[in-house]
């Protein structure tokens, strides 16, 4: 049997239209068999995106099949249908919705993984708990640091990962086409894509950036009386545990809030940002004003003594 194997870099570079351009040249040139000979996606989340858009549109689509090879990648990326390429310094501005033909999870790649990398893909799991699903939340606050890290993924490690998969689909099933915008699962993603992007020095993984926006979201909610003090310290202390926002890039209110008029785009014109109400479930507000905005960041700089 003829493969191809086509390396591409990791990370938000490879979301591009010129790594777009090179995949399709090579299935082109290979001439594959759009319907019985799949492409095989082994990588992170960014390398699945732009493959996967690749695989999408290339003859209208052939069939794909994603192997996660990061923490992230295995919570995120592999369970849904969106592929996506980068434009400018906008995320996922071009990108189809193409769901995979299989998605194979196999543990023992994360064993590679670095303590970032694990962060990282721990801070969508944060997003689930907090937003979507409560017993997640409890699960990752009484989980001991040494469980979380551990890269066999032992245990109650394993137990956490797999309950993050059921609740994303779970989250996914009833609107998988994004027919409804208001999704639980976007919370930590109206002001993450400002601490992501790729042009800066300081930008941070995935993962940590939506850890900042859970955190600054979270604060918003205390300040209209969605949250209390406490619930937003059981937030804090878990988000220290799973070694997130250790480092915050120096964004003003303004770049924050060009990242939420972006986001207001993406959502139809109008704001949509998902604000925890408890711990486990999420409302939604379209009055998000600058003033929360700015206070919001001055409390998670103080939270985290930064």
């Amino acid at each position: 049997m003829a493969v191809e194997i086509v390396a591409i870099p990791g990370g938000e570079s490879s979301k591009s239209s010129a790594t777009y351009l090179e995949i399709v040249g090579v299935l082109d040139a290979f001439a594959v068999d759009r319907r019985n000979e799949p492409v095989i996606v082994v990588g992170g989340g960014a390398v699945m995106d732009a493959a996967g858009f690749a695989a999408s549109t290339y003859r209208r689509g052939v069939p794909f099949l994603n192997v996660p090879t990061t923490l992230l990648a295995w919570i995120d990326a592999s369970v849904g249908i969106k592929t996506a390429i980068n434009y400018g310094h906008r995320k996922n501005l071009i990108g189809t919705f193409a769901a995979p033909m299989a998605v194979l999870l196999e543990r023992r790649f994360l064993a590679s993984l670095p303590e970032r990398e694990l962060a990282s893909g721990m801070g969508e799991v944060l997003k689930l708990g907090i937003g979507c699903d409560y017993r997640l939340f409890a699960l990752l606050e009484d989980l001991p640091e040494a469980v979380v890290f551990d890269q066999r993924f032992q245990s109650g490690g394993l137990e956490i990962l797999l309950d993050a998969i059921d609740v994303m689909i779970r989250e996914l099933s009833s609107n998988i086409f994004e027919a409804e915008l208001c999704r639980a699962i976007d919370l930590g993603h109206t002001f993450s894509q400002a601490y992501e992007m790729a042009g800066r020095h300081d930008a941070l993984p995935h993962g940590e950036a939506v850890a900042l926006d859970l955190n600054i979201s979270c604060s918003i909610a205390q300040r209209r009386g969605l949250l209390t003090e406490r619930e937003v310290n059981r937030v804090t202390a878990v988000t220290q545990k799973l070694r997130l926002c250790r480092a915050i890039p120096e964004l003003d209110t303004r770049e924050l809030w060009e990242s939420l008029i972006e986001r207001t785009t993406h959502r139809g014109g109008r704001q949509r940002v998902p604000l925890p109400c408890g711990l486990g479930a999420c409302v939604f507000v379209n009055d998000l004003t600058w003033d929360e905005l700015e206070a919001a960041r001055g409390d998670v700089l103080d939270h985290f003594g930064l």
